[in-house]
């Protein structure tokens, strides 16, 4: 395996005669040269401090913030959102800082994690990015903007009987650590693609004050009927807003029929965000189901929750949605004439040739889709997303 085949660092001195660029130096390498396939892999990062006094770096666990890895031909990890192809972004991260003595070698783990899938054997070319603020100690002043670049291989091998049961046995030790971060390190590996054997694991990280939420994507990628049921009662009104939120989602994503009648009376129950979020998880798990109960809130809906049902709309993945949303591009709030023209390149591949910023020309492009689709209405293929592309000119 190469370890190492190319690293390269850029550094922006704000103390130039204090530090030089051979005083801070950092890669990314693997921690082991061989994984089992389904096994999480870790990649060390480290910053060496070759400088007389204490620095302090930047340390959190967001890598799936700003996903600093990507994985040369590997294929695209599948995934569904239930805010369509345009995406969503939500949650927060804390972090603090770390002291690295004089003379001494920073380390820190990260999982390899990112919209890649790495199910096969095989050797993969990884690329790592970082930027990390270095600052002194005596003056919380920046002394380096280190920008570190690194390529190395992983090999992958399909693992023999027991061989990866073994491999988690040390993540399911450190969820018992009393140190927060290492258990949710741990909680982030063993819930990114689980096996099996981790339920028990993940259904008892659901109870834990601390890493409730961690447990939400394990239990969404498990989807087995003990999972489904963990996330039921996490959803219900007497959980916490932001648990609530996240395990709804995760229903959504789901999208098991079975759930449909929950979900709804879930939505009607529910306030504020977390109402139109469960209306959105609604659309995914009630297909058609969901339409006449989403199409009466539209007329008494204010600009926050119709936004919430144009995506709901569009996660039923019916062609029966198209007419309705084409409707709301006459909308005068550019906000949801945006999520509206969003919606239908997700369900039908398509765009209009004129914009939607101001009303003109969002009537235009109303004017468009009304003649495309009275001539494609039973024909046009209607999509998902997951199935998201680049969406072609209305023709």
């Amino acid at each position: 395996m190469k370890l190492l085949t190319k690293v390269a660092f850029v550094f922006l001195l704000a103390h130039v005669n204090q530090v030089s660029a051979q005083q801070i130096t950092g890669r990314f390498r693997p921690e082991k040269e061989h994984y089992l396939v389904g096994e999480p892999i870790f990649i060390v990062f480290e910053v060496v401090n070759s400088t007389a006094r204490t620095v302090e770096i930047a340390e959190d666990n967001c890598s799936s913030f700003h996903q600093p890895f990507k994985v040369d031909s590997a294929p695209t990890k599948k995934q569904f959102s239930l805010f369509g192809c345009q995406g969503g972004f939500g949650g927060s991260c804390a972090g603090s800082w770390h002291e690295v003595l004089p003379g001494t070698i920073y380390q820190k783990r990260f999982l390899l994690e990112g919209p890649f899938q790495l199910d096969q054997p095989g050797i993969y070319h990884i690329r790592a990015n970082r930027d990390e603020e270095i600052r002194s100690k005596e003056t919380n002043e920046v002394v380096v903007a280190l920008n570190v670049q690194s390529e190395f291989d992983v090999d992958l091998r399909l693992p023999q009987e027991g061989e990866l049961k073994a491999a988690y046995q040390p993540l399911l030790n450190d969820l018992q650590s009393r140190d927060v971060m290492v258990r949710s390190l741990a909680a982030s590996a063993v819930t990114q693609n689980p096996p099996q054997f981790t339920e028990t694991a993940i259904l008892a990280l659901a109870e834990d004050r601390v890493l409730a939420s961690a447990s939400v994507e394990g239990l969404k990628n498990l989807a087995s009927p003990a999972a489904r049921a963990k996330l039921l009662q996490m959803s219900m009104t007497s959980s916490p807003e932001n648990l609530r939120q996240a395990a709804i989602q995760a229903l959504g994503e789901i999208g098991n029929p079975d759930d449909c009648q929950w979900i709804l009376d879930l939505a009607s129950q529910s306030i504020n965000y977390t109402q139109i979020e469960a209306y959105m998880a609604a659309g995914r798990i009630c297909k058609d189901q969901a339409i006449p109960v989403l199409y009466s809130l539209i007329p008494t809906a204010d600009p926050e929750p119709l936004k919430g049902l144009v995506f709901a709309f569009g996660n039923t993945s019916s062609r029966r949605v198209v007419s309705p949303l084409i409707s709301l591009l006459q909308s005068p709030d550019q906000n949801i004439r945006r999520d509206v023209a969003g919606t239908l390149a997700t369900l039908t591949h398509r765009t209009s040739k004129y914009g939607i910023e101001d009303i003109g020309s969002a009537l235009q492009a109303y004017g468009e889709w009304l003649d495309w689709w009275a001539a494609y209405d039973k024909t046009a293929p209607i999509y998902s997303s997951d199935q998201c592309i680049e969406p072609q000119p209305l023709r």
